[in-house]
């Protein structure tokens, strides 16, 4: 998680970790360098488009963005998050909507393709 509120964090952490979810929290993009890998990230409370922008330089993981603006929020689904929440969904809403990211992702073919 990037920005947001530590309740947001402890949430995730609360509703993902008995699932197996390592859920660490950042308050810049920049400390998705400290993670050697990604399932998911979820950017609260920061320049989503900047954000956004940083997070799809360093990964393709699912991109959940919350924020007010839905103009700004289509800007950043254009640019490859993979959904939206405005600010103030209910927390359970955000948890609901990592599982379903990473459910999707787990569903996905690999994009990989070998030669031989």
């Amino acid at each position: 998680m990037i920005g947001g509120a530590p309740g947001t964090a402890a949430h995730l952490k609360e509703r993902l970790g008995p699932r197996g979810a390592d859920v660490a929290a950042y308050g810049r993009v920049d400390g998705l360098q400290r993670e050697p890998f990604v399932d998911a990230i979820v950017l609260d409370g920061v320049d989503l488009v900047d954000g956004t922008a940083a997070v799809r330089r360093a990964t393709a993981a699912p991109l959940l963005i919350i924020g007010p603006d839905q103009a700004v929020a289509a800007t950043c689904l254009g640019m490859g998050a993979d959904a939206w929440l405005p600010s103030g969904s209910a927390m359970n809403l955000v948890a609901a909507q990592v599982l379903a990211m990473l459910a999707k992702r787990a569903l996905s073919p690999p994009r990989t393709h070998l030669k031989v």
